[in-house]
């Protein structure tokens, strides 16, 4: 999709309840070393997303405030598995950070559920969309497979 495709439809189509914009990443993600738990280094995807999505897409929230978790910049939601592997366990995960490519600390503000194996849409880094940037998220010639919009229509 163009990537100023979401502001527009939320802009322009007022029978949208909800839109949100995803946009898929990859990079590295480090997280330090803690106790007896040795530094974690692995590539991994990660989405950046409105908070939005969590009203489209339903998940299970196992710690954090849906509606608060990706309101700010340089924020992350992990899924359990993921919180696990990097805090030992998840109810550990919140307030602590991890690091994307050497670049940016990312704050964790929630743990999700993790989505079914069979899911076409496996997250487990999920960044605050106020984090992305690139000049061509103004631009409708920027189209890109990794970029998407998800809406929830109004009830009439």
């Amino acid at each position: 999709m163009p990537r100023p495709l979401a502001a527009a439809v939320r802009n322009d189509f007022h029978q949208m309840e909800k839109v949100a914009a995803i946009q898929e990443a990859s990079g590295i993600i480090k997280v330090k070393a803690s106790g007896s738990k040795p530094e974690i280094k692995e590539t991994s995807r990660i989405y950046y997303t409105e908070p939005q999505f969590f009203d489209i897409i339903k998940v299970n929230w196992l710690d954090g405030e849906p509606h608060q978790a990706l309101s700010a910049p340089n924020t992350v939601v992990l899924s359990r598995k993921l919180a696990d592997k990097y805090f030992g366990q998840w109810k550990n995960a919140v307030g602590k950070s991890i690091n994307f490519d050497n670049k940016t600390d990312f704050k964790v503000t929630g743990v999700i559920e993790d989505f079914p194996d069979n899911s076409s849409f496996p997250v487990g880094v999920v960044v605050s969309y106020l984090t992305y940037k690139d000049e061509s998220l103004t631009s409708w010639e920027s189209v890109s497979s990794s970029s998407e919009c998800y809406v929830l229509l109004k009830k009439v």
